[in-house]
């Protein structure tokens, strides 16, 4: 008598927008250990500060949507706001390294309420807005996929469902949208001026505006979403993503020089949004050795916060080539591991002082701009 055997579980590989497009983008060797690996990093300040935004975010709109507090709230308020996400993150094992990052923090998360949540919150539909779909597997260069099929999964910060008819003319975010080239001329497109319904699609982003160069994968993301909300019942078109980089709110030393160094380093002018007029002379005249960094105009800051990815056919078709590349590199990198091959020699590291200074493995890592014997406990 034959006994049938249980044929092997079939999965399906699973890839999120952030944790795995973005990490592995940043350094696969890092994202290799930290995702695949389950190692989560011994001081997640990033993690910590992303988190306390989005909490911080989420829960001033749930109050002034419930109870329809006009903006602005007093100290008190926010105070009592922020001590509220702090308590809920700590329960979860998160916690911030020091007293400089929480009052930094605060000080990011009360501009927010302050300057963008009374544009931001008449125009969200809805928050926390989960999407997943299923794509084809590409090819892995010769290697065997683990499956015919992967997942993209993703967490939409903000949805924001509008009307041209609907919105508020003095709306700063909606003023930023429209002063895009690509967006202004959008409203021809008869679909959008007969009045039906399009959405917006919001993230926040907790760090600095990133140079020219690297702007990319966060559009892509942008775009990925946009194609993930089209496969949904009832999804309206998506006319545009807005990227907010909380950081550019109330810069850091940190932030500061590296800015300078976008706009006077050696490599000439490699942010997107450099600074004009006032600002230019003031950044102009600072020095890294000064004690006291510059404080530069809140419209420049804005403009720096603020980045409007336009969405079209052809730059949803781009984004998904490229996370298709992604996900064949990664899947690639699974196949020679499987195969024997060492971690550094199936998962490409990308040394670069922001990204080796805080992780966990530079000391054992060939490819770290920061070596050096442990420090110990």
């Amino acid at each position: 008598m034959n006994l049938s055997t249980r044929p092997e579980p079939y999965i399906i590989p699973s890839y999120s927008l952030t944790g795995d497009l973005l990490s592995y983008l940043n350094c696969g060797r890092q994202y290799r250990y930290h995702n695949r690996g389950a190692l989560p990093p011994s001081k997640p300040v990033q993690l910590w500060f992303g988190e306390f935004i989005h909490g911080v975010m989420e829960e001033a709109y749930r109050r002034w949507n419930e109870q329809r507090t006009p903006l602005p709230w007093d100290e008190a308020t926010l105070e009592n706001l922020e001590d509220m996400i702090i308590q809920r993150l700590a329960a979860r094992g998160l916690f911030y390294s020091q007293p400089s990052v929480l009052d930094l923090s605060r000080k990011r998360a009360r501009v927010m309420i302050k300057e963008i949540g009374p544009d931001l919150f008449p125009m969200i539909d809805s928050a926390e807005v989960r999407l997943q779909g299923i794509r084809t597997m590409p090819s892995l260069n010769g290697a065997v996929a683990r499956a015919n099929y992967y997942e993209v999964k993703g967490v939409v910060d903000v949805l924001s469902s509008l009307r041209f008819s609907g919105i508020d003319p003095k709306n700063r975010l909606w003023q930023t949208i429209m002063s895009t080239p690509t967006i202004q001329q959008m409203p021809a497109n008869p679909h959008i001026r007969g009045g039906s319904e399009f959405e917006v699609i919001l993230d926040y982003k907790g760090m600095r505006r990133p140079p020219r160069l690297n702007l990319d994968r966060f559009e892509w993301q942008i775009q990925t979403y946009a194609w993930l909300r089209d496969q949904q019942p009832n999804a309206h078109k998506v006319l545009a993503g807005i990227l907010i980089f909380v950081n550019e709110l109330v810069p850091s030393r940190t932030d500061m020089e590296a800015l300078w160094d976008e706009v006077y380093g050696s490599n000439g002018i490699t942010t997107d949004v450099p600074p004009t007029g006032r600002d230019a002379n003031i950044l102009a005249g600072w020095r890294k050795s000064q004690g006291q960094f510059p404080s530069l105009s809140f419209d420049y800051r804005l403009r720096r916060a603020l980045h409007i990815v336009p969405v079209t056919p052809d730059s949803v078709n781009h984004a998904l080539s490229q996370f298709d590349q992604v996900v064949s590199e990664i899947e690639s990198s699974v196949c020679r591991e499987k195969s024997g091959q060492s971690i550094p020699r199936s998962w490409k590291a990308v040394p670069k002082p922001e990204n080796c200074t805080v992780c966990d493995f530079k000391y054992f890592c060939d490819k770290s701009e920061s070596q050096g014997p442990p420090l110990a406990p």
